[in-house]
């Protein structure tokens, strides 16, 4: 009798990553105890952060790759993931009146300056392994989800041109993945979600993790078919279910970083106000 096909979901957790680490880091030892070793990792946003990474240890025991995980979030920082606000409203102070109130020049794309994590992701991130670990059957599948941003100008496609045109004309989701598996049945048209079979990039990873508003959209380049800008993948798939399901799996383990349970009612305690530091962090 063949293994069970156990696949791990991870959701959208924006400063909550770490702890959805830190649940998986306690989950996937326990199910390669029990003969479960996980074979298909898709996730959103942070999750997305933390798929690719499981993805890229896959040809580890599971108790090393959770630690290596581990290790990488303690050593975690605010520095490594955007510029204090202070900076970037210097750095964009000159655009905002002009390109965001009045409609001239691009404006401003985000209030937050995340080049630092864009570097993180090209130093910690190692994609050629996770397309080593596909290739060699140590995982079967890694996938991250992000939300593709129409152009706002150009020519919108015409009945009888060869691409339809929810493809370009249309705010959807993107699932990228790098799988050995049968994909054909991922793609749901209905729901607007298209499948990009790619070897995974830091740049898909830091697409699907692109929060609106705070982090400017993130440009991918390959495959050239979803050559595109896409922001956060939680604002259309935030919890990449069906693909899952799509991909065979058996079983599935979803982690999520959101409170189920809230206090009847939270007290107000003293302190500063928060900034934009802060609040963005609480996403």
């Amino acid at each position: 009798m063949s293994q069970p096909t156990v696949a791990i979901v991870l959701t959208g957790a924006a400063a909550r990553g770490a702890f959805q680490a830190g649940a998986l880091s306690r989950i996937a030892p326990a199910l390669e105890r029990q003969g479960l070793r996980p074979s298909i990792y898709l996730g959103t946003s942070a999750g997305a952060i933390n798929a690719a990474l499981w993805g890229s240890y896959a040809h580890l025991p599971a108790e090393v790759a959770a630690e290596r995980v581990l290790a990488l979030w303690r050593s975690m920082d605010r520095k490594n993931v955007y510029t204090h606000p202070a900076l970037s409203l210097i750095r964009d102070g000159l655009r905002i009146l002009p390109g965001s109130l009045l409609g001239v020049g691009n404006g401003l794309d985000s209030l937050l300056d995340t080049r630092p994590l864009a570097q993180t992701a090209q130093e910690s991130l190692d994609t050629d392994q996770i397309a080593a670990n596909v290739a060699s059957g140590a995982v079967d599948a890694v996938g991250v989800a992000a939300t593709r941003i129409p152009p706002a100008t150009g020519k919108l496609p015409t009945p009888g041109d060869p691409m339809d045109r929810w493809h370009i004309s249309h705010t959807h989701s993107v699932v990228f993945l790098d799988t050995t598996l049968d994909a054909s049945a991922v793609a749901d048209p209905d729901r607007a979600v298209r499948v990009a079979p790619t070897t995974i990039e830091a740049a898909h990873v830091l697409a699907s993790a692109a929060i609106p508003v705070a982090f400017p959209a993130v440009e991918v380049q390959s495959p050239a078919d979803y050559a595109g800008w896409y922001v956060d993948g939680g604002v259309r798939l935030n919890a990449p279910l069906r693909p899952a399901v799509a991909l065979g799996a058996d079983h599935l383990v979803v982690i999520a970083a959101h409170a189920t349970r809230y206090p009847a009612r939270t007290p107000h305690l003293p302190g500063d106000k928060p900034d934009l530091a802060d609040s963005s962090s609480r996403i």
